[in-house]
């Protein structure tokens, strides 16, 4: 069981350590505890960057900003990855997914991922909790598709196979 010994107001927690050594307290724990947020392996890192922005909003509830920088993060990667595509993100995912760079069910997140990301920037009704841990999820996983994976197939290039055992 866990008690609290003390207030601080909303004035002293501005410089909070020092608060709390001035009271005669010593800090056990701090809940919730801080997260690292990191984008999947082998990210550039303008689309890290943007991946990380939207998972602090996600983790701050300020689910507008994630769900547009999610989208924002699908579009710089796409144009990455399809520099040549010119116009609407929609195209560049029909684009890709014609293309077979893009599974089917990848360019259906990925139109999720645009969809709600323009609901975040235009409608004035807020994305659901659920809406985001959605975007966070679809949008890691096409960005772990489109750089972690082939990143793993390249590194393992060249790699003998392992040979079967006889009677296998």
């Amino acid at each position: 069981m866990h008690a609290v010994h003390g207030a601080a107001n909303c004035a002293d927690l501005q410089n909070w350590p020092q608060t709390i050594e001035k009271g005669g307290w010593r800090l056990t724990n701090v809940w919730p505890t801080e997260q690292e947020t990191e984008a999947p392996a082998d990210v550039p890192p303008a689309i890290a960057r943007n991946f990380i922005q939207a998972e602090e909003a996600a983790v701050r509830g300020h689910r507008e900003s994630a769900g547009m920088t999610y989208r924002r993060v699908l579009e710089l990667t796409l144009k990455d990855k399809a520099p040549e595509q010119k116009g609407t993100l929609e195209k560049r995912i029909d684009k890709l997914a014609a293309d077979n760079r893009l599974t089917p069910e990848i360019a259906t997140w990925a139109h999720s991922i645009r969809d709600l990301g323009n609901e975040s920037a235009h409608d004035e009704a807020e994305p659901t909790a659920d809406d985001i841990k959605d975007l966070a999820a679809f949008t890691r996983i096409v960005l772990e598709y489109l750089y972690t994976m082939p990143a793993k197939v390249n590194e393992r290039a060249g790699v003998p196979l392992p040979v079967p055992i006889e009677g296998d």
